[in-house]
């Protein structure tokens, strides 16, 4: 597991250079069925969701940040603490052979909790961000998670063919999630079930998780919205 040390110089900011009841997604460079066309690349996403072996991962054990000129003019000192709270976070995470992560979501012996998410009404108001969650979650990206909850299921696949005046879909639905335990697929994250829909074109086809991706628990998976914001880690970040 790494760490994070601060840099005294001012630089270019570097952050973004037993149970089976949660699991975690990994990110890596898309293969080559992972396109457009069956829902991969979105929003800005850096990769696809890999098997074992085939993620992004920080091969140092110590990541070094800092901060640049225009960070400090804009977030000011303000913006310094809420980053280094967010690093604190991660720094804080005991070694693995020490990570007591329970037997459910309610065991008050888990180091970590299946949801850390809250909102504060006055900024959701005003239409403000919480600037150490988005650093949380970007650092989860960073370091080789992609979100959990929207690749429970995805799509492996997806043939069109005709008989007849009748078209036909094949659709291949894979699983990208795993426990951290077992090392198994797993559609369950943070002690949510999630099943799937099929979308179909236009634009794409796509595996829809049901109940909604965009109403998990993971800092990994979620978008953050205006008054959002993350006391912590849950289960799943941490087993991933």
């Amino acid at each position: 597991m790494f760490r994070f040390s601060k840099c005294c110089l001012i630089l270019l900011c570097s952050l973004q250079a037993a149970t089976t009841g949660f699991a975690f997604a990994l990110l890596g460079p898309p293969t080559s069925w992972q396109t457009a066309d069956l829902g991969y690349l979105r929003n800005g996403e850096l990769g696809g969701p890999m098997n074992f072996g085939e993620e992004y991962r920080r091969n140092v054990p110590v990541l070094t940040y800092a901060y640049d000129d225009s960070f400090l003019q804009y977030f000011g000192s303000n913006g310094v603490r809420a980053i280094d709270l967010a690093i604190k976070i991660f720094n804080d995470i005991p070694p693995a052979s020490r990570i007591n992560l329970g037997t459910d979501c309610d065991d008050p012996a888990s180091f970590f909790k299946c949801n850390s998410r809250s909102v504060n009404p006055v900024a959701a108001a005003l239409n403000m961000y919480d600037l150490k969650s988005v650093a949380m979650h970007v650092l989860l990206e960073e370091s080789g998670l992609a979100s959990p909850e929207r690749f429970v299921w995805t799509l492996r696949g997806a043939t069109t063919f005709q008989v007849g005046m009748l078209t036909f879909t094949n659709i291949i639905v894979i699983m990208r999630n795993f426990d951290p335990v077992t090392y198994r697929p797993n559609n369950s994250v943070n002690g949510i079930v999630y099943d799937y829909r099929i979308f179909t074109p236009p634009p794409f086809y796509d595996a829809i998780e049901i109940p909604s991706a965009f109403r998990g628990t993971s800092v990994a998976g979620n978008t953050i919205d205006p008054g959002v914001f993350y006391f912590g880690l849950t289960r799943d970040d941490a087993g991933g």
